[in-house]
């Protein structure tokens, strides 16, 4: 009997060894999950909860600026936007409240002269001031500006601040949007219970099936691990095992949790946020993989093109800087649209555009020049102005073997600042060409010389 007992108390102990092994590193590994994903949930509902305010905020501004495109000017104890008055009229407020859900301001200096926000008596609060923090980032620094701690009455919010300018540049005012801090901490609380919902339902499941499925259950958490730990360091190019994704378990989901992560990640890191293309950093690294493609394998072909909006600091000198995005926009939209998946479509800074092409430059002159006809056709129509078009110059560059990425960039660079230089609308190719906007091939040679004789005529004349 005692050997009996003896020998149930050591199996026990095996198991329990095995329990503990299995268990351990899943709990720790839950525990670690779930302070990130707290952590991030936090940070990502500050994030959405500043980008919501920030979007009412400009839109309270701008609407203003849409009815009634006047200056703001305080006459005695009325404000008024051009001809519009605005002390004592909420209509626009109360709209765009409704429309958001968010309470809304407007101030002139640092005093709210319209609001949705009410005090305790059930009063808009009219004639409350701003802090000094607040007056220092927005009317005196110039600068969009959002608190976590702004107090108004006995309730603190949440709350973002545009500073209103008058035509002259001048700030006079503020656009305020705010929620209340309670409602973020509701959310915050329902999706903190929610997320340790989550976590303990995975790890009862976990512990409830560790023995039979511990080597299925921990190579899945390996690959997850693995997968975030290559996120972490910035390596996007991880693919996640089809085991894992295609598990239909609480592991499966974060498996695909991580995969969304990745995706947004990804694309926030290296996308424009302005024309959705490709920003400088992930063009790169794209395009070294394919010179390094290119100089492996001699048949591997590629082209390099930047281009330039000609005469584009005058597009935002003569319409505005809103007129300037909407053009560098479209432009992205052609190029992207024109490539169809094909090469590399990049905003390379301001209104420079990086084009790679996957073939040889002689086949990439004609379908550049079928591109840059379709931005020089396209009519621009903003804002009550004459329609207007802009044209690019292109330098283009086939030579990429044995070249470093920066010398590459540099020669197509050089056949851009050629083509600045000699007229603009135009395409440079590396090897002297210069394709002009009707189709006609001429050379460097020539375009030179025929400036020199300008030149010349403009100095004798």
């Amino acid at each position: 009997m005692k050997e009996k007992k003896n020998s149930t108390s050591s199996r026990r102990s095996i198991r329990m060894i095995l329990i503990s092994i299995a268990v351990v590193p899943v709990v720790l590994l839950g525990v670690i999950l779930t302070i990130s994903n707290l952590r991030n949930l936090r940070m990502s509902m500050e994030v959405k909860t500043s980008d919501s305010l920030d979007i009412a905020a400009n839109s309270l501004y701008n609407t203003y600026s849409m009815i009634s495109p006047g200056d703001y000017e305080m006459k005695g104890d009325i404000l008024y936007k051009g001809d519009l008055r605005l002390t004592g009229n909420f209509e626009v407020v109360d709209a765009l409240k409704e429309s958001y859900k968010l309470d809304l301001s407007l101030y002139y200096g640092d005093t709210r002269i319209l609001t949705t926000i009410l005090d305790e008596n059930g009063s808009r609060a009219i004639g409350s001031r701003a802090s000094e923090e607040v007056k220092h980032w927005v009317l005196k620094s110039n600068k969009e500006y959002f608190s976590k701690n702004v107090v108004i009455g006995s309730r603190r919010y949440y709350g973002f601040y545009v500073p209103m300018l008058n035509r002259d540049g001048s700030v006079v005012g503020m656009a305020f949007a705010g929620i209340p801090a309670s409602a973020v901490s509701r959310s915050w609380n329902a999706g903190m219970v929610k997320s340790i919902i989550i976590s303990v339902v995975a790890l009862l499941i976990t512990l409830l099936l560790c023995l039979t499925l511990n080597r299925q259950i921990t190579n899945a958490l390996t690959a997850i691990q693995k997968y975030l730990g290559g996120l972490a360091s910035g390596n996007f190019d991880m693919k996640m095992p089809i085991n894992v994704r295609n598990r239909q378990d609480e592991i499966g989901d974060m498996g695909r949790y991580a995969i969304e992560v990745c995706n947004e990640l990804e694309l926030k890191i290296t996308t424009d946020p302005l024309t959705g293309l490709l920003n400088r950093r992930a063009c790169n690294a794209k395009l070294q993989k394919i010179l390094d493609h290119c100089n492996k394998d001699e048949t591997a072909r590629a082209t390099v093109c930047i281009g330039d909006i000609d005469f584009f600091k005058r597009v935002n000198d003569t319409y505005g800087h809103e007129c300037g995005d909407i053009v560098l926009k479209k432009v992205s939209e052609i190029l992207k649209k024109e490539m169809n998946g094909e090469g590399i479509v990049a905003r390379w800074g301001g209104e420079e555009f990086l084009v790679v092409f996957p073939m040889h430059v002689d086949d990439v002159i004609p379908k550049l020049n079928e591109i840059l006809w379709k931005i020089r056709s396209f009519k621009f129509n903003y804002d009550g102005y004459d329609p207007f078009n802009v044209t690019m110059t292109f330098g283009v560059n086939g030579r990429v073997w044995d070249m470093s990425m920066d010398e590459v960039i540099k020669e197509a660079d050089r056949c851009l600042y050629d083509g600045k230089e000699t007229g603009r609308n135009r395409i440079v190719v590396f090897d002297g060409r210069v394709v002009l906007s009707d189709g006609t091939v001429t050379t460097m040679k020539q375009e030179t010389e025929q400036e020199t004789e300008k030149i010349k005529q403009a100095m004798q004349s």
